[in-house]
């Protein structure tokens, strides 16, 4: 079991358990023989009753006229009673006719048994005694006064009967408090883990590309705020780190534009220097082109440093998306013509974005760039706008390993180069897009779609994580 939240309130109701059980089964068992020792206490003092009843004088002996008080005696109890006197050599003296279970007790004290007569469980009493001196006609010799012994026994149907509810009912009391403890320590565990949800949920929500923010340890309990002061240590360390590696992009993205310009400037004054059509002519133009490229990774860098920094301001207003998607497919026109590209713009007339209209054409741009880079030749390219998305771009290209799907919007992080001509670029266009997105309170997203193709999705911020997929 891993849930420590489980572990715990299970720990906690074992344990309440336990200590329930035992104070019921203790309470119970001191009840019982509360009610059993009255119900002992009450037998003998009906039996002494009975002795005090016999007395014995010089003239007339024992007097043993017990009749009418027996029956009087039998009367007054609800539950059969049993008696039997005798002599103290063990003969019968007087007592029931069916009372003939009882047994004589040996000399000494009093001594209480349980019996089974006619299958009904009886408890019996039996002690030995003198009888009554008649004080107007005392024996010579007190001597003369025989010992007797008397049996009382009467059955326990009715005890039983009441031990019995009021086990069932220690029973059911003791359930119910383990069920309330039980829910009370559930409710008490999980609110006392409360925090550690809110904390997870303050992490998880916290942007990968600011980490310095800090968790605050205010309303934390004591044993997690070593564990949050450490972390934010921790999120500082990274966030410096982040920091010196985007001043590092920036610093050497602005020192290469003057060499870069510099380049430029002598390769192009040397290619005019060269006769059109000649070798030479001809590998100063491809070197031409080299350093372009190379000038429009620099400026990507840049510009992806004044994002990540937020040093350009961004203005969010309603901007209509099919004029910009139009703009943004002339640029790339070209070379999804030469490899047969289909393009389908399905976005509605009048659908507006609230967007800064110069990064949102970027991030179009890019978009589009990299579908016609990646889609295979005589594929299809489109623009379009789903559910709970502000636009998506799809293209036919091969799908992505799903552990893949993020990190396409890593730095330099390009897909397989045997593919398409992805060799062309040098893996920013989508890091950009994603960041210019972050700063229009956007997200963008990659999915691979049920019926092929790989769609790139712009969504709201704080958007879910899941959409359906279309076919």
């Amino acid at each position: 079991m891993r849930s420590l939240r489980i572990r715990l309130a299970l720990s906690v109701v074992t344990v309440a358990v336990l200590l329930i059980g035992i104070l019921a089964a203790a309470l119970y068992v001191e009840v019982r023989e509360e009610i059993r020792a009255d119900f002992d206490r009450r037998l003998v003092e009906d039996g002494r009753v009975l002795a005090d009843l016999m007395e014995y004088d010089q003239e007339d002996g024992l007097e043993l006229d017990l009749a009418p008080l027996v029956e009087s005696f039998d009367r007054q109890r609800a539950a059969k009673t049993w008696w039997r006197l005798w002599r103290s050599d063990g003969s019968v003296l007087a007592g029931d006719p069916d009372a003939s279970f009882l047994e004589l007790g040996p000399p000494g004290s009093m001594v209480l048994r349980d019996r089974v007569h006619e299958g009904r469980r009886v408890r019996a009493a039996t002690w030995r005694f003198r009888p009554r001196i008649d004080p107007e006609d005392p024996p010579d010799d007190p001597a003369q006064v025989p010992q007797l012994g008397l049996s009382v026994a009467r059955e326990t149907e009715e005890v039983d009967a009441l031990l019995s509810q009021l086990a069932v009912l220690f029973w059911g009391l003791g359930t119910l408090t383990c069920l309330l403890v039980g829910g009370v320590a559930a409710w008490q565990v999980a609110r006392g883990f409360a925090p550690v949800h809110r904390l997870a949920a303050r992490i998880s929500s916290l942007p990968a590309h600011e980490l310095g923010t800090v968790l605050p340890t205010d309303d934390l309990p004591v044993e997690l705020s070593p564990f949050v002061s450490r972390l934010n240590s921790l999120l500082e360390r990274l966030q410096a780190a982040l920091e010196r590696e985007r001043e590092f992009s920036g610093h050497v993205a602005h020192e290469l534009r003057t060499p870069l310009a510099v380049l430029r400037t002598g390769l192009d004054l040397a290619r005019r220097a060269q006769p059109p059509g000649t070798d030479e002519h001809a590998q100063l133009g491809e070197l031409l082109e080299t350093v372009d490229e190379m000038g429009a990774l620099v400026d990507d860098l840049l510009l992806l440093a004044r994002v990540e920094r937020g040093a350009d301001a961004t203005q969010l207003r309603a901007v209509p998306l099919r004029p910009l998607v139009e703009a943004a497919w002339r640029n790339v026109e070209a070379r999804a013509s030469a490899r047969g590209l289909r393009f389908d713009d399905r976005v509605p007339e009048g659908y507006e974005v609230q967007a800064d209209p110069g990064k949102l054409h970027i991030v179009l741009q890019n978009l589009l760039t990299n579908a016609v880079s990646y889609t295979e030749r005589d594929g299809s390219i489109a623009v379009e706008v789903g559910e709970g998305e502000l636009l998506s771009v799809w293209d036919s290209g091969p799908q992505l390993p799903p552990e893949s799907l993020e990190r396409i919007f890593d730095r330099m992080w390009r897909a397989d180069l045997a593919r398409t001509d992805a060799t062309q670029h040098a893996g920013l266009g989508l890091s950009l897009a994603r960041g210019l997105c972050r700063h229009m309170e956007m997200d963008l997203r990659a999915r691979n779609e049920d019926g092929g193709g790989l769609r790139l999705v712009v969504v709201p911020a704080g958007a879910p994580e899941r959409y359906p997929a279309r076919r």
